[in-house]
């Protein structure tokens, strides 16, 4: 079979290997993250605007992917996880084919099987669509791009990866320092520099601009800075540097049973230098890259198991590198096919030690593993009782931050800060946040209010201003009655109960005040005016 043939059909499996990871999980329920970006770009499509009419401190290139899942394939999660998936594909290609041109054909087969590993990992949270793992096929393709320049000195291919790198900002901006390294990259190459600067620079503004202009001729550039800016900054300064190695730990400590053997062929890399396999130039282009991505990952130093998604492209290359390497010990016919048949044992490995995952267990099973005590899998069963019990332009607060509940009953926040983390942790503009929420509350009360007294949806700590949950509290005693509970199971099965029954059970056991929560919702109901 010619190189090119192998090359495809190597290519081929890749694909199906991705689309066969992400079919046990692909319907999962969103989970809280998720469930921000479905219920923003739901309103977005329903004319509302992001950041003006609900508060939310992603950058609007992952509402937007959400939206155009939404406008293709309907509003599900399956829905957004194919076309997610879809979307990766294109940068795992882009890793493939700089494995193939810095090192073999077979590395670079091998790499985009590592990455379909990384990104598919219960251990880095791969069934959920943040905008750490849409970010990587912007961030993969601007390196290639980047690395093109060598060879066409088309200022075109600046323009490109400024392009990509502007994509990849407006999906996560912590991406600054990989964008960085690969226009550094570009102008690096490029025989005359000044063209390429110009170039990327036009390809990043042609994006940004747009984006800004529209917001701001929308009514939402100051609520955009406030919130993906501003706010970010002053949630990133929270970490001190000397925390960052213990979060490092605690994060990354899940993923070094499923993945040890991916993270040894990381560090086999180097062997590649033997025997001319890999230039040094470019195993040391391939380290500043991973650098440049483990800062991204670094940034804010929380290390959240979904971060390291961002790293996926060079530590993917460097394990198809690594692997590769090692086949060069064995004997020379089979040199082309060991790297991607030894990539396919790490995606065996991963998946045997992942069964629960990837088997045919209930979805519920696999969130509570995932997420422990995080009212997941209830939300979708809670989403669809208040849709058939509420009007549609009836609003709901929900006290918590599981906005994917408003997605599941198609109904409109009652405030702008469709989660409450904003406004309990300790930041500096939290009082005034639920000031603003109160406000909103009264002047026009919601006719449902979701009570989430789980520690990790509520995030109040003792620094957290007390106004927003003794405002809730008086305002719930006077105005409402509770109307059903969703209690917690040991299945995890969602049960709503209603009337009675659930005041009699809230009545004997209120959450209010730190009590342990028994109940994934509480849900309450504005009493009709006398």
């Amino acid at each position: 079979m010619e190189r090119g043939a192998r090359t495809w059909l190597g290519w081929l499996g890749v694909a199906l290997l991705a689309l066969a990871l992400r079919a046990p999980v692909a319907d999962l329920p969103f989970e809280r993250d998720e469930g921000e970006y479905a219920y923003v770009a739901q309103r977005w499509l329903a004319g509302d605007v992001p950041y003006r009419d609900a508060f939310d401190q992603k950058p609007p290139g992952v509402f937007a992917f959400y939206a155009a899942a939404f406008a293709l394939g309907g509003e599900s999660p399956a829905a957004v996880r194919w076309a997610a998936q879809l979307w990766m594909l294109g940068g795992l290609a882009a890793v493939a084919a700089i494995g193939a041109r810095l090192a073999s054909p077979g590395a670079g087969v091998a790499a985009a099987i590592a990455g379909v590993v990384l990104t598919s990992d219960p251990s880095w949270l791969g069934n959920a669509i943040n905008t750490e793992q849409l970010a990587t096929t912007p961030l993969a393709a601007g390196a290639l791009a980047a690395l093109a320049v060598r060879t066409s000195q088309r200022a075109a291919l600046s323009f490109a990866v400024g392009a990509l790198g502007a994509t990849a900002l407006l999906m996560k901006p912590v991406t600054l320092p990989v964008v960085a390294f690969e226009i550094a990259t570009a102008l690096a190459l490029a025989q005359r520099r000044a063209p390429h600067f110009a170039a990327a620079l036009l390809g990043g503004l042609a994006l940004v601009v747009p984006t800004a202009l529209w917001f701001a001729a929308h009514g939402a550039w100051h609520e955009l800075l406030d919130a993906v800016v501003w706010n970010n900054l002053a949630y990133a300064g929270e970490t001190r540097l000397a925390d960052y190695p213990l979060y490092f730990a605690l994060q990354f400590r899940p993923s070094l049973a499923p993945l040890a053997p991916l993270y040894a062929a990381v560090l086999a890399a180097p062997l590649a230098l033997r025997g001319g396999a890999l230039a040094r130039g470019a195993l040391l282009w391939i380290l500043g890259w991973l650098a440049a991505s483990l800062l991204a990952v670094a940034a804010g130093g929380y290390f959240r198991q979904h971060y390291f998604a961002l790293a996926m492209p060079p530590l993917a290359l460097c394990a198809g590198v690594g692997l590769a390497a090692l086949a060069r010990l064995l004997p020379i016919r089979a040199r082309g096919i060991a790297a991607p048949l030894a990539a396919l044992a790490i995606a065996a490995w991963s998946v045997a030690a992942g069964w629960w995952y990837y088997g045919p267990a209930p979805a519920a099973a696999k969130l509570h593993r995932i997420y422990g005590s995080n009212p997941f899998p209830e939300a979708p069963a809670l989403g669809a009782w208040l849709a058939q019990r509420s009007a549609p332009d009836d609003r709901i607060f929900v006290y918590g931050s599981e906005p994917q509940l408003l997605f599941y009953a198609g109904r409109r926040s009652a405030s702008r800060y469709i989660f409450v983390y904003p406004l309990t942790m300790p930041l500096p503009a939290a009082a005034a946040r639920q000031r603003e929420t109160l406000a909103e509350l009264d002047a026009a009360p919601p006719r449902w209010v979701v009570g989430v007294f789980v520690r990790t949806s509520l995030l109040e700590q003792p620094g957290t201003p007390p106004a927003l949950a003794r405002g809730l509290r008086e305002r719930i005693e006077r105005d409402y009655e509770v109307a059903a509970v969703v209690p917690f199971t040991a299945e995890r099965s969602a049960r709503v109960l209603e009337g009675k029954p659930a005041r009699a059970m809230w009545a004997e056991r209120p959450l209010w005040d730190g009590a342990t929560p028994w109940a994934a919702f509480v849900v309450w109901e504005r009493r009709a005016p006398d």
